[in-house]
């Protein structure tokens, strides 16, 4: 797949905070943020922290060894934590099918719960998630991905993404199923 530019952050992937990395394929214009010494092909003025771009690489070297055993292990958390979702009678829906979705990502429809109240009250208690709209104008609109994929506004309006990531434990996962199962049961 041609792409014109990728950006990772390495964090991400268990390098250090404030590093990253920019693919710019060849022929592709930018115009720099920072303007002066002419760094990076004129693209960045500044000194690079070498240190920080040497613990990326080596982050990213770990990831691409590990990455099939380490996808692995965060799909179970995954799993793990809708299971525990379903146990403790909240239904749930996928929103896509088990076999096409991204390891890390849980994406569902939470049945009768909005999500804007939804994450309010999960950022309060120390959970972080995110919801598939967007506010444009000062109204709320269902987001174009979640209504390509055949949710209407209220089924959009009840959709939350729960991630886990390199760093993530069973035990966080097991808190945070059960600060979300308490959560919806007190909003419903």
């Amino acid at each position: 797949t041609a792409c014109d530019l990728i950006s990772l952050a390495a964090h991400k992937f268990g390098g250090p905070k404030g590093v990253g990395l920019l693919y710019v394929r060849n022929g592709v214009e930018l115009e720099p943020v920072l303007h002066g010494g002419g760094q990076e092909l004129g693209r960045r003025s500044g000194t690079q922290n070498v240190a920080g771009i040497v613990g990326m690489v080596a982050a990213m070297e770990a990831t691409v060894e590990q990455r099939t055993v380490a996808a692995r292990r965060i799909a179970g958390l995954r799993d793990r934590f809708e299971a525990s979702l379903r146990s403790a009678s909240i239904e749930i829906e996928l929103s896509a099918p088990v076999g096409a979705r991204l390891p890390q990502h849980s994406h569902v429809r939470i049945v009768g719960v909005p999500s804007e109240t939804l994450l309010i009250r999960l950022d309060q208690a120390g959970v972080a998630a995110a919801a598939g709209s967007a506010c444009q104008s000062g109204a709320i609109e269902v987001s174009h991905v979640l209504a390509a994929m055949g949710y209407g506004e209220d089924a959009a309006a009840e959709c939350v993404r729960f991630t886990f990531g390199w760093s993530s434990t069973e035990a966080e996962v097991d808190k945070a199923a059960e600060i979300v199962a308490d959560t919806v049961r007190a909003l419903t």
